[in-house]
């Protein structure tokens, strides 16, 4: 275990840790170890704009699921407004054949009566 606690390869007791030690501190190890982190970094970086690209596009989705839901309550506040101008249907009947609620075509009525 002291040879783990050493900082030169030379003090070690333990001559194939020591030879090894010294190959990758002073011969090759330095160049290895910066592609090995370099390596990891790339990697990293490269799931983190995965991860990025993943919630963008949930996000993308949910923004246009909102955005479809807001024109259809639109189309149908536009249907049930012909509906009341024409004036032959009553608010329940509106309600059920938009798919409002009573209160919501109530509403409609309001202010097409403004």
């Amino acid at each position: 275990m002291s040879d783990f606690h050493c900082r030169e390869p030379k003090e070690m007791n333990y001559k194939i840790l020591s030879e090894q030690a010294n190959r990758y501190k002073y011969e090759e190890g330095e160049n290895t170890v910066s592609q090995m982190v370099e390596e990891y970094a790339r990697r990293r970086a490269e799931e983190a704009a995965r991860e990025a690209a993943i919630e963008a596009a949930r996000e993308a989705a949910k923004k246009e699921a909102i955005a479809i839901e807001e024109t259809e309550k639109k189309k149908k506040a536009e249907f049930a407004r012909s509906l009341i101008e024409e004036g032959s249907f009553s608010h329940e009947k509106i309600a059920a054949l938009t798919k409002l609620s009573v209160n919501e075509v109530k509403k409609i009525a309001l202010e097409v009566s403004c």
